[in-house]
This record gives C-alpha cells, sequence and structure tokens, in this order.
C-alpha cells in the first residue's frame, strides 16, 4: 500500500469479482508460456482491464520510503541452485512446477525460482516493499516455514504452484510455537531483512471511478 498514493479509500474496504474470459488468440499465447511470463501477461490483461472498467490512469513518482533490504547473513545462504534448471526442464514430467507453492500460512515452497519471488512474498507479509540485495542471480529450491506475527499479511497464492486449503476451504492455521519470519529467514535460508528508507517508484493515482454493473 505504501506504493499507491491518491487512491481514495473505497480502494481499500470495497471488494470485486472479475471474471473474464481470453479469447482464442491469447489462450492458445497463454499456454506457451513460462510461468513468470504467464504471471507478466497476467499483470498486462489486469492493468487494460482496470483502465477500461475503472477509468483507472495513473501516475509515477519517486519518494524515499521505510523498506527491507534483504541480504546474505555473515556464513552464507542455506540453499542451492536448482537442479532443475541445471538439467533443463524437458528431462522428465515428474518434475516439480517451476515458482510457489503456498502450503498454508507460514509454510512456503520455492522450486526452480528467482529470489525476486521471495522478496515479493516477504512484501506480502510484512506490508512493506522488499528490496534483494542479496546478489543472488540464480534459480533455487527452498522452503521456509514460520509463524505468522498477528496482522502478518495472509500468503494468497501469486504463483503457479497450487495452494493448500482445510475442509471450510480457508488455508489451514500454522503451527503456534515456530520462528518469527525474520528469524526463521535467518535459521532455514540464511537471510536477513535489514529497515532502512530507500527511493521507491510510486503509483500516483489520478482519476479511478467505481465500476458500473455488469
Amino acid at each position: 500500500e505504501n506504493q499507491i498514493s491518491g487512491a481514495p479509500s473505497w480502494i481499500s474496504s470495497d471488494r470485486f469479482d472479475i471474471q473474464a474470459t481470453p479469447g482464442e488468440t491469447v489462450a492458445a499465447e497463454w499456454q506457451k508460456l513460462e510461468p513468470d511470463q504467464r504471471s507478466e501477461m497476467q499483470r498486462e490483461l489486469l492493468q487494460s482491464l482496470l483502465a477500461e472498467r475503472f477509468k483507472l490512469k495513473l501516475g509515477h513518482e519517486t519518494r524515499d520510503v521505510p523498506v527491507y533490504l534483504l541480504t546474505v547473513g555473515k556464513n552464507g545462504p542455506k540453499f542451492h541452485e536448482s537442479a532443475t534448471s541445471n538439467q533443463g526442464r524437458d528431462s522428465g514430467s515428474d518434475q516439480p512446477r517451476r515458482g510457489i507453492m503456498m502450503n498454508g500460512r507460514g509454510q512456503l515452497t520455492v522450486n526452480d525460482a528467482g529470489i525476486d519471488i521471495l522478496t515479493n512474498v516477504l512484501s506480502h507479509q510484512l506490508g512493506r516493499i522488499v528490496l534483494d540485495k542479496t546478489g543472488l542471480r540464480g534459480r533455487y529450491d527452498f522452503t521456509l516455514n514460520w509463524t505468522p506475527e498477528p496482522g502478518e499479511g495472509r500468503m494468497n497464492p501469486g504463483g503457479p504452484g497450487p495452494s493448500r486449503e482445510g475442509p471450510s476451504g480457508a488455508a489451514p492455521p500454522p503451527e503456534q510455537s515456530g520462528p518469527s519470519l525474520f528469524t526463521a529467514l535467518q535459521e532455514q535460508l540464511g537471510l536477513k531483512l535489514e529497515s532502512q528508507k530507500a527511493p521507491v517508484g510510486i503509483l500516483v493515482v489520478e482519476h479511478v471511478e467505481k465500476p458500473s454493473e455488469n
């Protein structure tokens, strides 16, 4: 939310359901894309929808805002590059899906993905922008387990992997005796978060309207 300025209060309180069916050309193109490319295409399609239905117009600014810097601890990372990346993804059909898998709140599995996926999850969890300062440029496999603090963002499926839900459709509760997110990053991944201020691109809402009924 600290990357958006000038928006009316209803964008944080009102909820909308989106039902969209892609045309044959878009659907065919979608099938040819890697998961990270699909995410980019999905963002572009959503931007077009927001401009059409919400009359959304955005500007851009750069401001100094509170952020977290994700860095490598003094003993180095505790995970390795993905063997799937090194072998290629066409060597077998039983390979794990590339991307992230949400196994409920406080449980994250990453397969053959860059650190940017982790920073996106951390930003959502902590409500603050997380910038990658690790210098790690490969694709990695790792898991992360922690106990979310009260008010910590709920993990919504944001990658190509499936999420596991409980009987009621809600994610199962996390273990109550696990480490905090900050501690888990250090102990399990060898990474740490540092609080600082940094110049960050901000979206300025110049115009937006509530959509009309279908």
